[in-house]
């Protein structure tokens, strides 16, 4: 986690600090200081208590500025896939655009999720209900430990005497007719 501390009329103390793996933070005067655990206002009384040994009733400010323990995996057909960090309200396009966007082989977005309970819920949406004119109704928030797996795009094979044999993609669209003109039509 990334955190803005101010501390009121002393200038040399105001800092953004990230919380280390051990869950610490450094700060001025006060050396590494442990946050784990801690909500933000647990954390803003305890600094104003250590601070009180060096500054006259001091009054601290903390902010949350980045979650660095939150975030959703996003697999398979996107530029870098991995984890994308939760900085706020975020949707799936915006996760997978972090996550260096569709690749020319994306296909439709499965998101999972797990409930209350740990049962985990799965959720397909076809790759033109996001990016399409609805995408609204696809594109939802996503939650921390969601995993997004963009799949590879179906295909449809033609093999066999036409002039282009090989894979094409695949839409709901597409007859018998269309795949083998998009195969260059029969040989002779």
């Amino acid at each position: 986690d990334k955190l803005q501390i101010t501390v009121y009329y002393v200038e040399d103390m105001n800092e953004t600090v990230v919380v280390d793996r051990s869950g610490a933070v450094t700060f001025p005067v006060l050396d590494k200081v442990d946050v784990q655990g801690l909500s933000v206002n647990q954390l803003q009384t305890r600094l104003e208590e250590l601070l009180g040994q060096f500054v006259k009733a001091p009054q601290v400010n903390l902010q949350l500025i980045e979650y660095g323990s939150r975030y959703v995996n996003v697999l398979g057909e996107v530029g870098n896939p991995g984890r994308v960090p939760l900085k706020g309200a975020l949707k799936v396009l915006d996760a997978v655009s972090q996550a260096g966007g569709y690749t020319s082989k994306s296909g439709d977005v499965e998101i999972s999720r797990r409930d209350a309970s740990g049962k985990l819920h799965t959720r397909v949406f076809p790759r033109e209900e996001l990016l399409g004119a609805s995408s609204e109704k696809g594109n939802i928030y996503v939650l921390d430990q969601d995993v997004i797996n963009v799949q590879a795009i179906k295909s449809v094979y033609v093999s066999g005497e036409v002039k282009n044999p090989g894979s094409f993609p695949y839409n709901r669209d597409i007859t018998l007719l269309r795949a083998i003109t998009l195969a260059g039509g029969f040989t002779q």
